[in-house]
């Protein structure tokens, strides 16, 4: 029996092949927090949302244009991942979770160097 070493970017399940929609979710939204698009993007995804299936097909439909040869694309993943409405619903809840973190963490930071200030 031979193991399979997982990147840190392999997303998919061990047992079964097929990619953890969750994980794919949360990296999804651990990226989009990181930049500061949390607000806006789920504002978006929000008002967006009945519509989460054509905006996916229309990913698959443009995924040529940014396919490089010889990679795996992840546009695929995640038009795939948004056709589903409730993948939508994960990603907006896990983008204001991640948000709120990034609050604290940053409220958190001016708190302690308010006390080394003083």
């Amino acid at each position: 029996m031979t193991m399979r070493l997982r990147a840190p970017h392999d997303l998919r399940d061990q047992e079964s092949g097929q990619e953890n929609p969750k994980q794919i979710v949360d990296k999804l939204a651990r990226f989009i927090v990181d930049r500061g698009w949390g607000i806006p993007l789920s504002i978006c995804l929000e008002i967006f949302r009945p519509l989460s299936f054509v905006g996916s097909q229309m990913m698959l439909l443009a995924e040529p244009l940014f396919h490089i040869p010889g990679t795996d694309s992840p546009i695929r993943r995640y038009a795939c991942l948004l056709e589903d409405r409730r993948n939508v619903a994960l990603l907006i809840e896990r983008i204001d979770h991640y948000n709120q973190g990034s609050k604290d963490r940053s409220s958190r930071q001016e708190n302690c160097q308010t006390l080394a200030e003083e």
